[in-house]
């Protein structure tokens, strides 16, 4: 269902937290944005800009304790409390649109694009950051990236990524990309390969927890083509949802698979969007009768 309108109308925005308190920043059309959001249930409103504006993050935690990693092939992160941005260790590895999840404290990024035209490398590689430091991590099967918005996470040692780009062919990380239906899973040492998700997208809009997550939109041929086709994972198996209203991608996403929050993102035949989705989990309803006998 319809929610109101982000006040900043762009895309490769990122953001994380609850339907009722979420919040998103940065984005890149038509250049590089600064600004912050915070959404309370019903209505936008403008917060404190990031110190460094850039796009396509990796991200997590709530209102009060998100973190802002990398993005727009950087190294900067950040932290909110609520109040302010302030800097934080910047990551090793430059990236965008890399996959990651978790707290301020324990928080894990992998992948992305390291590089920009013409060929935009994407990495294997990945960090772990324990609230003050970071550390090499384990690494993905094969470079990936385009994962905006693809992964979620508890801690550093508890993360989901679905879908993204890799390169088949030709020098390791480079042009052409193709769309993967992957799924992975970070238990804090090693990705493991989860079944596949059942439409192969990048940069879509996947919130909820490692163990009961919705994976909503994306585009599906890493050029524009935008599907409002959603999926649910249950801890063990991708399943079809309901469909977006929108197609759409790499914007920012918040809550659980009772209630969820989509926001913003490229619709395809608008160079730039706005618009939030809400998602209400599904229900069942049982009718109970007594059957009697003549």
């Amino acid at each position: 269902s319809s929610g109101s309108n982000q006040n900043l109308s762009s895309y490769n925005r990122s953001g994380w937290g609850t339907q009722s308190a979420a919040w998103v920043a940065g984005g890149t059309f038509t250049t590089s944005k600064n600004e912050s959001e915070e959404y309370d249930g019903s209505t936008w409103t403008e917060g404190p800009n990031l110190n460094t504006a850039r796009g396509d993050a990796a991200v997590g935690g709530p209102q009060t304790a998100a973190i802002f990693a990398t993005g727009s092939r950087t190294t900067n992160v950040e932290f909110y409390d609520g109040t302010n941005w302030t800097a934080q260790p910047a990551s090793p590895q430059v990236r965008s649109a890399a996959a990651g999840g978790g707290t301020q404290t324990s928080f894990v990024v992998a992948g992305g694009t390291t590089a920009g035209s013409p060929y935009y490398p994407i990495s294997s590689t990945g960090e772990e950051w324990n609230g003050s430091s970071w550390t090499s991590a384990g690494a993905l099967p094969a470079p990936q990236g385009s994962m905006n918005g693809s992964a979620l996470g508890e801690s550093e040692s508890a993360v989901i990524l679905a879908g993204g780009a890799k390169s088949p062919a030709g020098t390791p990380g480079y042009v052409p990309h193709v769309v993967t239906n992957t799924s992975l899973d970070y238990g804090g040492s090693s990705w493991t390969a989860n079944p596949n998700i059942d439409t192969a997208r990048v940069s879509p809009y996947m919130f909820g927890t490692t163990t009961a997550a919705v994976l909503a939109g994306g585009d599906t041929d890493n050029s524009g083509s935008t599907t409002t086709a959603s999926e649910q994972w249950n801890g063990s198996v991708f399943v079809t949802g309901v469909s977006m209203a929108t197609g759409r991608y790499t914007g920012g996403r918040a809550g659980t698979t009772t209630a969820g929050l989509v926001a913003g993102g490229y619709p395809g035949t608008n160079p730039s969007a706005n618009a939030t989705e809400l998602y209400t989990g599904e229900t069942t309803a049982i009718n109970i009768e007594t059957l009697t006998q003549s």
